[in-house]
């Protein structure tokens, strides 16, 4: 068990490591929504309500996003 979850923190390290050279090679910012780039980075989409919706990155990471209140 401790071998899967260090072999799990290493992939999810490479995969921060991944997205954060990605994101310094970009010369300019986004001016308009990319569906290309929303899914190399997005990989699942939670909608918990018609106002709250959480985003998880393929890192693992969660980004948790108030629509209207």
């Amino acid at each position: 068990k401790l071998l899967d979850e260090k072999a799990q923190k290493v992939i999810r390290i490479q995969r921060i490591d991944e997205l954060r050279c990605f994101i310094q090679e970009q010369d300019m910012p986004l001016k308009c929504f990319d569906g290309d780039l929303f899914r190399r980075l997005i990989g699942k989409v939670s909608v918990k309500s018609s106002a709250e919706v959480t985003f998880i990155f393929k890192t693992g990471i969660e980004v948790r996003e108030i629509l209207s209140e």
